[in-house]
């Protein structure tokens, strides 16, 4: 009977889990789009098609270098230049055009 309930608790936590993820999703997307408001037709299009556009791109402190040490690693492994690394340009879930789904 224990296995039973251990594996209800897990369940029901998993679902809470769920629910809280889609609410943060939710709220980033409406985030993303109340910022979306003020941009013109072109700064949209030139952000989705080039990753740039009038978002200020932060790339400081601690999470700023991470990332640039993980693209390092990762150039090195792929033996390629790391002038890709910091172009400026936006990708993915960076673009503040980009919405996230479940």
């Amino acid at each position: 009977m224990l296995p039973f309930f251990i594996t209800l608790g897990s369940v029901g936590l998993s679902f809470v889990g769920f629910g809280v993820f889609r609410n943060l999703i939710v709220a980033e997307n409406a985030k993303r789009a109340r910022m979306m408001v003020e941009w013109t037709e072109e700064e949209v299009e030139a952000e989705q098609n080039e990753g740039v556009g009038p978002l200020v791109n932060d790339r400081g402190g601690v999470r700023g270098c991470i990332r640039r040490g993980v693209a390092f690693v990762v150039a090195a492994v792929m033996k390629e230049g790391v002038d890709f690394v910091d172009d400026g340009a936006r990708r993915g879930d960076e673009k503040m055009s980009f919405m996230y789904s479940l």
